[in-house]
């Protein structure tokens, strides 16, 4: 795991690690085929979040994006061939995959405050009883939209971020635990 642009221990429990070294795939499909469903558990070897705004966990983290399209947030080295090997298995089937890699930015934000900290540019409720984990939202944050998920049972979220908000969101952070 990479923390190359930011990696510091803030005034208040809460640490914020960027994951540059994670690649995105935007993919599309319908739920209610079985094929399409079994094909991508078989490719991704995990399953496809199909509950509203959950999140599975595995060696790639999949969001739940709407009805019919998650995000594959994965290592960048295994981008290229996880298109390739899903547009080949689906290929006989109504599907759409993108690579959306080079816009997108993961924020690992981990610490007993961080339900505080977001929630200081967020109206989502980060409440563990409300926000529990392997959910996750698309919302704004601190003007930013962002797609955020908590991916443990501890106080570990991700906010993927389009990069052109990246420094913007990262200063937001710095400067909100101060005031």
């Amino acid at each position: 795991m990479s923390e190359s642009l930011v990696s510091e221990q803030l005034a208040y429990k809460l640490s914020i690690k960027t994951l540059d070294d994670r690649g995105h795939i935007n993919l599309r499909g319908d739920p209610s085929d079985s094929s399409f469903v079994e094909k991508c558990a078989s490719i991704l070897g995990q399953n496809l979040p199909l509950m509203a705004n959950r999140m599975t966990v595995a060696e790639h983290h999949i969001y739940w994006l709407g009805p019919d399209e998650w995000l594959i947030s994965c290592a960048d080295h295994l981008v290229q061939s996880l298109v390739r090997d899903l547009e080949s298995g689906l290929k006989s089937l109504h599907s759409s995959i993108i690579d959306l890699s080079g816009g997108q930015v993961v924020i690992h934000l981990e610490g007993h405050d961080v339900r505080d900290m977001l929630a200081k540019g967020c109206t989502l409720d980060f409440h563990k009883r409300e926000f529990k984990p392997l959910h996750c939202a698309q919302s704004g944050i601190a003007k930013a939209i962002a797609v955020i998920g908590r991916i443990d049972e501890g106080d570990k979220f991700e906010v993927i971020v389009r990069r052109s908000f990246y420094e913007y969101l990262i200063n937001w952070f710095q400067h909100s635990q101060s005031a």
